[in-house]
This record gives structure tokens, C-alpha cells and sequence, in this order.
């Protein structure tokens, strides 16, 4: 429930911030709604109001259309980003990860040849020494 909804607020953020971009690219300064604003204008930026929810409108602020343009680009970025984050996320911690698996690291101490030189005279007492020891 809380990943829901963590996801729709960045989804919703990402209107303000999509609507914010086409803005500041017509030559509008950057701006927010005011934080009452930000459910209640989603409506009208969504239809391609680019000045819904400003406290200020911008003398030259941008087009219907690339509003909606800016939108959709960005809400395609956010939405991979996240499903990528969630693959990544299922493939390591979720239900179908490969449990038990050793590092690269600790396979070369148990099984590596680092560790064959170190315990040769267990392994092979007939051919090494252990240090210290005379072979016979």
C-alpha cells in the first residue's frame, strides 16, 4: 500500500514538473503551484493548461500542447525508472531470488586456488609439507 502510494505521488509530482519544464523552455520562469494546488489543478494541466495552479502567471508561458508533450516524455521516464527500480528491487530481495548464492570473493576463499596453495599438505599431505614440517 505504501509503495502505491509513494508511486502515485511521483507520478503526480511529475505533472507539476512536466508542466514546469515547458514553461521555463517558452521562456517562463521556473514554478510550483502552491501546495493546496497541487491535486486540485491536475485536472486543467492534464487538459493542457499550462498556467493551472500558478499563484503568478507567466507573461509567456507555454502552449497547450506541449504541456501535454512534456507530460506524457516525462511520465515515460518516471514510469521505466520505475518498474527498473522494482525489477532490481523483486530480483534481489523478492520471493523468486536465488538464495544462498557466495560472493566472487568468497568463492575464491573456499574453493580458489589462493586457498588450494594455503592448505595443500591437507589436501595433498603426500606431495606438500605443512610449514614448518620435514617431509619424510
Amino acid at each position: 500500500m505504501g509503495v502505491v502510494i509513494v508511486v502515485s505521488f511521483v507520478l503526480i509530482v511529475t505533472v507539476h514538473v512536466a508542466r514546469a519544464v515547458a514553461n521555463w523552455f517558452s521562456g517562463a520562469p521556473w514554478a510550483f503551484p502552491e501546495s493546496r494546488a497541487i491535486f486540485t489543478s491536475l485536472p486543467a494541466i492534464l487538459t493542457g493548461d499550462p498556467t493551472a495552479g500558478l499563484a503568478e502567471i507567466p507573461a509567456n508561458h507555454a502552449s497547450g500542447n506541449s504541456v501535454i508533450i512534456w507530460v506524457i516524455l516525462l511520465e515515460l521516464v518516471v514510469l521505466v525508472a520505475t518498474t527498473w527500480a522494482a525489477v532490481l528491487t523483486l530480483r534481489r530481495f523478492g520471493s523468486g531470488r536465488i538464495k544462498g548464492m557466495a560472493t566472487p570473493v568468497e568463492v575464491d576463499q573456499v574453493l580458489g586456488l589462493t586457498r588450494l596453495r594455503k592448505h595443500a599438505h591437507i589436501v595433498r599431505p603426500d606431495l606438500h609439507t605443512a610449514p614448518g614440517r620435514v617431509r619424510r
